[in-house]
C-alpha cells in the first residue's frame, strides 16, 4: 500500500541528468597527423647529435592517449605521463632500450601494472612506430607512434651556436674625460 502510494505521488524533485558527453572519436588505430608537426628535415642516415633515443618522446598509442617520455639525463630510465581526451591521466616510470633502430620500452606503474613495448626508430632516427601490450589486457596488440625530440634542435638557432664572446677593451681614464 505504501509503495502504491508513492508512485501515485507526483515527483518533486525531478532529476534531469545531463546529456552523456560525446565520447571522442578514437578507434584503436593512430589518428592520421603525428602527435606533433614533424620538424623540416631531409633524410640522412647518421645519428643526429650521437643520440640515438633525444632527451624526449612526443607519443600517441591507442584509444587517444598522448603522452610525453622524458629522459633522465643520458640514462635508460625515462618518466612519462600521458592524457586522455576525456582528462584523463596516467604516469609510469619507463626503461628504454634499443639495438641500432629497434627499441623495447618497459613501462612500470606504481600499482604493478607494466606494458611491454616493441618499435623500430625511422632509418632518418625521428619517428619510432610500433605495438604494445598491457599486463591488464595482455592478449590484445595496440599500435604506438612517437616523435623523437632533441634539445639541440628546439632551440632557437641563437641559442644553439655559441660564439666566442669577443673581448671588451677595458676603459682606460683618458677615454672616460
Amino acid at each position: 500500500m505504501i509503495l502504491t502510494m508513492l508512485l501515485q505521488m507526483p515527483l518533486v524533485y525531478s532529476e534531469v541528468l545531463p546529456a552523456p558527453t560525446p565520447r571522442p572519436n578514437c578507434a584503436p588505430v593512430l589518428s592520421a597527423e603525428p602527435p606533433i608537426p614533424p620538424p623540416q628535415r631531409t633524410f640522412d642516415p647518421s645519428v643526429p647529435y650521437d643520440d640515438e633515443l633525444g632527451e624526449a618522446w612526443e607519443m600517441e598509442e591507442a584509444a587517444c592517449w598522448r603522452g610525453v617520455w622524458t629522459r633522465r639525463g643520458r640514462s635508460n630510465v625515462w618518466d612519462a605521463y600521458w592524457i586522455h581526451p576525456r582528462g584523463e591521466r596516467a604516469r609510469a616510470r619507463l626503461e628504454i632500450e634499443n639495438r641500432g633502430h629497434n627499441v623495447v620500452v618497459e613501462r612500470t606503474h606504481l600499482n604493478g601494472y607494466s606494458c611491454r613495448y616493441d618499435g623500430k626508430i625511422s632509418g632518418d632516427w625521428w619517428e619510432v612506430t610500433g605495438t604494445y601490450r598491457c599486463s591488464w589486457e595482455p592478449q590484445t596488440v595496440m599500435p604506438w607512434r612517437a616523435q623523437i625530440i632533441r634539445l639541440e634542435r628546439s632551440e632557437p638557432q641563437l641559442l644553439r651556436s655559441r660564439p666566442a664572446t669577443p673581448e671588451i677593451p677595458p676603459v682606460t681614464t683618458s677615454e672616460r674625460d
